[in-house]
């Protein structure tokens, strides 16, 4: 009986961590939130598909935002692209390109907004798509949301992979 129920107390605790992962068929992604995020999707925008937020109230929380944009440029035109884009709005900027998103070779940039906000972007092109996906908050917080980032960006896929 003990064991039963210690089975079903770490059964309990590890549903907590995660919610249930989010699909999206038509863009061809899905992901897994973290539990206690809120998740807002608008499968038919151009842009932002996927927002998953630490709170939904406040416009600057910690979040992840998936963009999935037909196309496929090649990832050296989205680089220069992203570079030319940073260069007039960010505070600093530091541009990777030998990341890893969903299996697949990958870009990544991390900057700073106006001294106040903090993002680590991550991009590649399959499917006939860009799939971004942008963890983003304020600079404090940033860090003490890491973990969550990282799991929750790992968790990305593209289906039918």
């Amino acid at each position: 009986m003990r064991y039963v129920l210690s089975l079903f107390l770490l059964v309990l605790l590890a549903q907590g961590v995660w919610a249930e992962e989010y699909q999206d068929a038509a863009k061809g992604f899905a992901l897994t939130p973290a539990q206690g995020w809120v998740v807002e999707a608008d499968p038919e925008a151009f842009g932002t598909n996927l927002v998953v937020t630490a709170n939904k109230e406040d416009p600057y929380a910690p979040s992840i935002q998936v963009m999935v944009w037909p196309g496929e440029p090649t990832i050296n035109d989205y680089f220069q692209n992203q570079e030319m884009t940073l260069v007039g709005t960010a505070d600093n900027a530091l541009i990777f390109k030998d990341a890893q998103l969903a299996g697949q070779k990958a870009g990544s940039f991390f900057y700073t907004l106006n001294k106040t906000l903090k993002t680590m972007t991550f991009y590649t092109i399959a499917n006939g798509h860009t799939y971004v996906v942008s963890q983003t908050a304020r600079i404090k917080e940033f860090e003490d949301n890491r973990d969550a980032f990282e799991q929750m960006t790992a968790s990305f896929r593209l289906l039918g992979e």
